[in-house]
């Protein structure tokens, strides 16, 4: 059965290496079938503000800590935490996978890795 996915791509430069791992589930998942769309989130205007007020009683540090640079799988949680609180608000939304690549600095270095082929078949497994 075709279902409509929907990639949400957060790398800051297109063609970045999370933005390639993106392409490549989008290639998976159109050749088992299934209509695929990807968007850019660095292309939308997206406030960095939750309203949660931590800020003003803790010296105006932050709530959201973003450390995605790192190798550390556990450095996603704080990301995919804030993406499943929004997917529990989306009727119909399912997370089917999650794939963490660290360690891919420079732009097209995750091409040389097992994360490609984790994305394309999470693509056609979805």
């Amino acid at each position: 059965m075709s279902k409509k996915v929907l990639i949400l791509s957060g790398s800051p430069r297109k063609g970045g290496n999370s933005d390639i791992l993106c392409d490549e589930f989008l290639r998976g998942a159109q050749d088992a079938g299934h209509k695929a769309e990807k968007i850019r989130v660095a292309e939308k205007k997206v406030a960095p503000c939750s309203g949660c007020y931590y800020c003003s009683t803790h010296g105006g540090a932050c709530v959201h800590k973003d450390d995605m640079a790192d190798e550390e799988k556990a450095s996603a949680d704080t990301t995919l935490s804030c993406f499943r609180g929004y997917a529990d608000c989306v009727e119909g939304a399912v997370e089917k996978g999650v794939l963490v690549a660290g360690g891919v600095y420079e732009p097209g270095a995750v091409r040389n890795t097992s994360a490609m082929a984790q994305a394309y078949e999470m693509g056609r497994n979805v």
